[in-house]
Order: structure tokens, then sequence, then C-alpha cells
């Protein structure tokens, strides 16, 4: 994951604007984060289903006034599909088959787009720490310098923050304390101790950004983690040693067994039916 920048290694990039912009996503793709537009594709889709619904209609309308025809061909149509799709289009008894062609490919455009928007809900939201990578590289002059302008610059913005998503969502998987970690605490220690020590990374086009690798990142959180939630068992059998009195001791237990969930929930990607186990176990 990138972190904030610290020296500059001198490394000037010809690229500028959406190039450059291109050029820096693609190194670091926990970044690329975009608009996904919900409400004009939910609103597409609304449209859509409308215009379809009116094809329903008009549709079983044809139909019936096929079937009710008295005429030889047309009232096979609803029972014998080629008989419907060679009607004569000289005798004017083509029109359920055009309305049939018309509502297959708006069914197409409408069905792909359902299932785009599907997908689209499964992509995971940008973390805070990203988020802020993006814009504060578009705001330094050696890298984006302000160049998007009117409405694209507002893209990465707070008002817009419901409405993105990232296309390489590294964190989902990851524990609640294993995100503040990479969010917080990692941003923290860089801009107090980490720049000191991480040089910028070598493949980075423009220069001066410095690189912690995610693997290294999320062994750390994990080891804290599993320390934590190793030791809350033992801390309490510590504990209740020392403690006489019967109902004190039911309170500490009351208490730890608490504790241990909240360890649980925190500290890993266990479902309700599983902290609920391990607690009354």
């Amino acid at each position: 994951m990138p972190a904030e920048k610290g020296q500059r290694n001198g490394a000037v990039s010809s690229l500028e604007g959406y190039p450059k912009l291109s050029a820096f996503l693609n190194s670091f793709p926990e970044t690329a984060v975009f608009r996904k537009f919900g409400a004009l594709n939910i609103q597409n889709l609304l449209y859509l289903q409308a215009e379809l619904s009116k094809l329903e209609v008009e549709l079983r309308e044809i139909a019936r006034e096929d079937s009710q025809s008295g005429d030889s061909e047309r009232v096979l149509f609803n029972k014998d599909w080629w008989e419907l799709s060679q009607a004569s289009e000289k005798a004017g008894n083509n029109l359920q088959w055009i309305k049939v062609l018309e509502t297959r490919e708006k069914l197409k455009v409408y069905n792909n787009a359902l299932l785009q928007q599907v997908e689209l809900f499964k992509l995971g939201r940008p973390s805070r720490h990203n988020l802020e990578v993006i814009r504060k590289w578009l705001q330094w002059p050696e890298y984006g310098n302000f160049f998007l302008r009117g409405a694209e610059a507002q893209v990465w913005e707070d008002a817009n923050a419901t409405d993105l998503v990232a296309l390489c969502d590294s964190q989902h998987e990851q524990d609640i304390f294993s995100r503040w970690y990479h969010d917080r605490v990692l941003a923290y220690f860089h801009q107090c101790l980490g720049y000191r020590f991480r040089k910028p990374i070598a493949h980075d086009i423009e220069g001066g950004l410095t690189e912690y690798k995610d693997s290294t990142v999320s062994a750390v959180a994990s080891i804290i983690s599993i320390t934590l939630a190793a030791m809350l068992p033992s801390v309490s059998i510590f504990v209740l040693y020392f403690v006489t009195n019967v109902l004190a001791r039911l309170g500490i237990i009351t208490a730890f067994s608490g504790a241990f969930s909240i360890t649980l929930a925190v500290f890993t990607k266990a479902r309700k039916v599983e902290i609920f186990a391990a607690t009354a176990a």
C-alpha cells in the first residue's frame, strides 16, 4: 500500500494529466478507485423496466388480437412460433413478430444492465488511507497539480464517498482491527517515523512515494491480533486464581466472556454463529 511521500528522488515524469494519473493507479492497484454512479445506474434500470413494461402490454394486446382475428394464419401465432416468425409482411400479419424482436433486443439491454448492477454491488468501498492518497496525489505540484477541472475534480471528494468503489479490494477479507491498523496506525507510523527509513520506491515513475508491502503489513497485524486473542483466556485464568469470592468470580467470568466475544468480532472474520459457539464453549 502506498504511504504519503517522503523525500523525492528527483525523478520527473514526462507524463501529465490523465496519462500520469493512469500510470499511478496502475502502479498502485489499491488506489484504483472509481465512482459507480449508483443513482444513474438505478435510474437507467428503472427506465428500461418501464420500457419493457410498455412493450409487454403491447405484445400481449397484439397477441390477443391475432388469436381473436379469425384469420387462419394469425390464430396459429400463439401456438406455432414458426408460423409467427414467417408471418406475411404484405398482409400486415407480422406485427406480433416485430414486437417480439423489439422486446428481445430490449431484454438483452435490460438483463445486461441488471447483471452489471449486481457486480457493481459486490465491489468494496475504498479504504480511507487509499482515498486520501489519491486526493493528495492530485494536489501535490509534482504529481497531479490540480489538473482536473469542473465536475470531474469532485469525483473523489466526500460528497461522493458512498458512491466510490475500489477495483482492488485488498481489505475485503480483513477484520476490523486489521483495517484500522492499515488506515490509521500505519499512516501515523509513517508520518512520525517510517519516512526516515523507507526510501521512495524505484518503479514509481513520479518518484517520492513510499510503499509498504501489504503482505508485511498484514503479517504484523495478524501477529498482534493472534497474540492479543491468545492472551485473553490466560489472563482470565490468572485473575480468577486470586479471586475467592464466588459472586466476584461469576462477575469476572461474565466480563471475560463478553471481552472474548468482542475480541473475536474485532480481531477475526468469524461469523456470529461461530462467535456464539466459541463463547458458549
